[in-house]
């Protein structure tokens, strides 16, 4: 067994192997070495750790013990070996045939490779375990921090709160007495019709408006207890953040990679991958220029940006990565199929468009092809009309493209071919082509236009229909074209020539990020 940084084998002196907090194992002597200024990167997932020397890193015995269960077997399978030989020598030799072997050796070679993975799991698997004891110390640490800033204060808070609270109830019940007092004390001033009686009620109302005023005054003085209450806002506010961190962790768009199950990724690596994902969190930026981690969701198909629409439904468009692109899709009703996906709002991936040169995407099927056939078109100028089709690839006003069948062909085999595509069923929202943005083009192959009109002879039916030019036209224009096919055409050249081309659909439709 191996560091990963020099290479060298562990051993028992200077290249003692040490694990991290982050899972991953490496030599002392290389620790030491990258530690500087009291902290370290992780050289496999970079994950920075304070520490103030490689002691605070615990040696890992379950390596170290594996190492050495390993130098056993081998040395006892070489030991086996030999007695087996001489053995053989002594006794009675038996011819074996070639084929026999062969299919000795064969057989030796396949268990070699089994057993050499087998001690490769059993690396992992120690590194692992080695990690989970470093994870469950954390814990335990993490608890006692907690317990001793947060929990054992705020309980003597409480204590103190209910002490001031009682004091209060004990202060308001003499304050009632005192109001009683005062009150028969003014029933008897009133009351007094001689002069002693006067005298003498002057006096009682006296006493009792001094202790009164005393009350008040001890009321004023004692109440609030200001280092009380002081440390119970303070505690206060300083949970009220820690659950506000908590609470956005939650509800980050993050979940667990459940993506990473199956034996196609080794134990550490997926240890690394977690631990990248824990610290990421998924942002437009952050997919529209993925690092590994990200580009690993993306792969496997479990980040969803998310549009609430006018009733307050969530609408899903899927977001994936052809090409080292980030792919943004239409928006659905149909929720993803899994509830353990990462998901981002629609308005923030929005944000991240090129809205001046935009690339969509429309993805061909038809029953004799065997694979989506993927046509990138690049909208350019900007126009009223490129915006429409813009919303058509991404429903975000409702209707989309997907699902939809190509109409017609135009021209077919002639100068000028052209594919005629964009119905719809207006279920959601409204079609919103406007007239007008005419934009002169060259009829050539590629060119993406809308229908031609005038007032007179203009139908809804042609809203949300486009053409695509597959064969050129010279010296004709097009004089509606707002986008330029970049790449795919062969798909559509190859779409023509069948037989029905209203067999053609658009699966699947959205735009390049």
């Amino acid at each position: 067994m191996d560091c990963k940084v020099c290479l060298d084998r562990f051993n028992e002196e200077d290249k003692r192997p040490r694990y991290i907090p982050c899972g991953h194992t490496f030599c002392s002597f290389c620790l030491s070495n990258l530690m500087k200024s009291g902290s370290l990167s992780c050289p496999t997932c970079r994950a920075r750790h304070s520490a103030p020397d490689i002691a605070q890193f615990p040696i890992a015995y379950l390596v170290e013990e594996l190492i050495k269960n390993c130098s056993v077997r081998r040395s006892l399978a070489r030991a086996g070996a030999t007695s087996s030989l001489a053995e053989s020598n002594n006794g009675e030799r038996k011819t074996i045939s070639k084929k026999l072997t062969s299919l000795k050796e064969e057989q030796q070679e396949s268990m070699d490779v089994v057993d050499e993975t087998c001690e490769k799991v059993f690396t992992d698997l120690a590194m692992y375990k080695a990690a989970l004891v470093h994870w469950q110390s954390d814990h335990d640490k993490y608890v006692d921090k907690i317990t001793k800033l947060m929990i054992e204060p705020n309980e003597e808070l409480r204590r103190l709160l209910a002490d001031e609270k009682q004091a209060i109830e004990d202060k308001w019940q003499e304050g009632l007495e005192l109001q009683g007092d005062l009150c028969m004390a003014l029933s008897a001033l009133s009351d007094a019709e001689t002069a002693q009686q006067v005298v003498t009620a002057i006096d009682a109302a006296d006493q009792r408006q001094t202790k009164a005023e005393e009350w008040i005054e001890t009321c004023h003085e004692g109440f609030p207890n200001i280092a009380l209450a002081h440390k119970s806002i303070k505690l206060r506010l300083l949970f009220a953040k820690a659950l506000e961190i908590i609470t956005e962790g939650e509800e980050d768009g993050s979940c667990a990679p459940l993506h990473l199950a199956g034996s196609k990724h080794s134990i550490p690596k997926k240890v690394t991958v977690i631990h990248e994902l824990a610290s990421v969190k998924i942002t437009a930026e952050s997919l529209r220029r993925p690092n590994g981690s990200v580009k690993s969701l993306l792969d496997a198909g479990v980040v969803f940006a998310v549009k609430k629409d006018e009733e307050g439904k969530n609408r899903f468009a899927k977001i994936s990565l052809k090409n080292n692109k980030t792919v943004l899709h239409h928006l659905t009703d149909v929720a993803p199929s899994s509830t353990n996906v990462y998901t981002v709002q629609y308005d923030e991936i929005k944000s991240q468009m090129n809205a001046s040169n935009t690339l969509t995407f429309l993805d061909l099927v038809w029953p004799a092809s065997t694979q989506r056939r993927r046509v990138h078109i690049r909208l350019s100028p900007e126009s009223a009309r490129g915006r429409h089709f813009i919303l058509m690839c991404t429903g975000e006003e409702g209707p989309s493209l997907a699902d939809t069948n190509f109409q017609k062909v135009l021209r077919k085999g002639g100068p000028g071919e052209l594919v005629m595509a964009g119905s719809y069923s207006c279920v959601k929202g409204s079609a919103i082509l406007p007239n007008g943005d005419k934009y002169k083009r060259k009829a050539t192959a590629g060119v993406v236009f809308g229908v031609p009109h005038w007032d007179k002879v203009w139908d809804a039916r042609y809203y949300g229909v486009f053409h695509i030019a597959t064969r050129d036209c010279p010296s004709s224009y097009y004089y509606t074209a707002f986008g330029q096919v970049e790449t795919g055409l062969e798909a559509l050249v190859a779409a023509t020539e069948l037989d029905d081309i209203t067999c053609v659909k658009i699966a699947e439709c959205g735009v390049v990020l």
